[in-house]
């Protein structure tokens, strides 16, 4: 059932778990973005073995522990996107997505440094997703 499917984000990630879930609206699929941590603590205490979760991580920090720890002990699917391949990511992995870290530094005219984010990746990621469930998953 899409309404046990979550996508999840801190920060700017979670823009993209935002954009998925908005293209996937155009295919009638309907699930939710959870972007705050208040939500994911109230979603780690509600988690039962049917959730899927989805999470956007470009360096798997500890914000999402709690609720890691919490999927791992209902066994619920656990699918982790992010840049950085890291035991601890992989302890709580059903799936791991790894993507290639663009983070550059480029140069402009008047001499400042201007970094390309990393999440745009993402964004990229998401947009396949979105296309695979129209192609696929109707």
């Amino acid at each position: 059932s899409s309404d046990l499917i979550k996508v999840l984000g801190i920060g700017s990630s979670g823009l993209s778990a935002e954009q998925l879930v908005y293209s996937l609206l155009y295919q009638d699929k309907y699930t939710e973005s959870i972007t705050s941590k208040t939500k994911m603590y109230y979603l780690s205490r509600t988690l039962t073995k049917e959730h899927v979760l989805l999470f956007y991580t470009v360096t798997g920090n500890k914000d999402f522990e709690e609720l890691f720890e919490a999927a791992k002990a209902v066994g619920c699917q656990v699918i982790i996107v992010t840049m950085v391949d890291s035991p601890y990511i992989r302890q709580y992995a059903t799936e791991l997505v790894i993507l290639p870290s663009n983070v550059m530094q480029l140069r402009n005219p008047s001499g400042d440094f201007y970094q390309l984010d990393n999440r745009s990746l993402f964004l990229i990621l998401s947009e396949i997703l979105a296309a695979y469930v129209n192609q696929n998953l109707k």
